[in-house]
């Protein structure tokens, strides 16, 4: 299975046990991070620069610019995707990079499986995944709220529990499930 995997540095340290129990997948990294990109270097057969941080800039940018600047990296990961023979993206985190990974997933029908930290700010994207993770029952709650995102999508792959092994182990017979469900495509 080719996965995609897209996050910056803090989620990419989430993702790295999950990617340590993967046997035989060909992973790509797609991130603006070098952080990202010197941890995820180990476990990538390719990684992709998707654009730069938006942030600590020393010029003030106008929206429009801004707008262009995380349009022109959106088109970079929709070419990095396109051009991957990508099964399936895993996005962590609620960074702009998730952002453009799921919209250039989504465009090119291509699963999400994302895995959500941010119980408190979670980004409106995550509800054109296929699959969400939540880390317990009040992030479950949260994104119910804010997303009219249902119970039975967030528990899908059964990970509602604080502890990290039982949810790496279930991310993992998530992923294994739709490895077996090879047309999968929406829920």
């Amino acid at each position: 299975m080719n996965i995609a995997l897209v996050a910056e540095t803090a989620p990419a340290k989430t993702l790295i046990p999950i990617i340590e129990k993967l046997d035989d997948d060909e992973i790509i990294s797609l991130t603006h991070d070098t952080g990202a990109m010197e941890l995820l270097s180990p476990y990538s057969v390719d990684i992709k620069a998707i654009g730069e941080s938006r942030k600590n800039t020393s010029v003030k940018r106008s929206n429009f610019t801004i707008g262009r600047l995380v349009l022109q990296d959106t088109y970079k990961t929709y070419k990095a995707l396109k051009n991957s023979d990508t099964d399936l993206v895993i996005t962590c985190g609620n960074s702009g990079d998730v952002r453009k990974g799921i919209l250039a997933a989504k465009k090119l029908d291509i699963p999400v499986l994302h895995m959500e930290q941010d119980i408190y700010n979670p980004i409106e994207m995550i509800a054109y995944a296929n699959l969400i993770t939540v880390p317990n029952n009040v992030a479950q709650k949260n994104l119910k709220k804010m997303y009219e995102i249902g119970f039975c999508l967030v528990r899908l792959c059964g990970i509602i529990t604080s502890d990290i092994k039982s949810a790496t182990s279930g991310f993992c017979r998530a992923l294994h499930g739709l490895r077996s469900t090879a047309g999968l495509r929406t829920f």
